[in-house]
């Protein structure tokens, strides 16, 4: 299992995104829906689930601009894709992060985010943690800081392959799949 961000799920979702920079030039990353869509096809191939955290789930909802029943509806309808809630394993994991922060002296664990986003950002490690998922997609560079002190890898959108070439978008690989599948077996 890995766990996608909002940026990288509303890749998924959405079209005509802005890119984002690439954190070690500055440059805005080229392709990143190509990226992505082939990320999450070599996922599905590989029957890894990819899970959205409820907190990332909620911050995607918010760019929905009134699409959030169907995001809500592909997500469900994907067997890619799992939502995972914030529950009492993550707050364990998190009230374990944050006494450690505490106890350091640097409630915020060096990052340089607001402390809601340091909280915000502990709850998709919580998240992480407690389903012992060891790789985040993300571009956020906050969240890869507080993330890797406790071993989970993050991989940004300009570390991942550029397909030679576009792949489909995951829902209508999907659909292909669910109809060739349909198809062998006569259903």
């Amino acid at each position: 299992m890995v766990i996608f961000d909002a940026n990288f799920l509303l890749f998924l979702l959405q079209d005509n995104l802005p890119a984002p920079n690439n954190p070690e030039t500055g440059k805005v990353v080229t392709e990143c829906e190509a990226r992505i869509n082939h990320l999450a096809e070599s996922l599905q191939k590989n029957k890894e689930k990819i899970i959205i955290p409820t907190p990332v789930l909620a911050e995607a909802l918010v760019r929905a601009d009134g699409a959030a029943p169907a995001y809500i509806s592909k997500i469900n309808k994907s067997s890619a894709l799992k939502i995972e809630p914030f529950d009492t394993r993550a707050a364990v994991e998190v009230s374990l992060l944050t006494a450690e922060a505490l106890k350091s002296g640097d409630k915020k664990s060096g990052s340089t985010a607001t402390w809601a986003k340091v909280k915000f950002d502990r709850q998709i490690i919580g998240i992480a943690l407690a389903n012992r998922i060891t790789t985040i997609y993300a571009n956020d560079q906050d969240l890869k800081k507080l993330a890797e002190k406790k071993g989970i890898t993050v991989i940004g959108v300009h570390e991942l392959e550029v397909p030679e070439k576009p792949p489909a978008t995951l829902f209508d690989w999907e659909n292909d799949n669910n109809e060739n599948t349909e198809e062998e077996t006569g259903d």
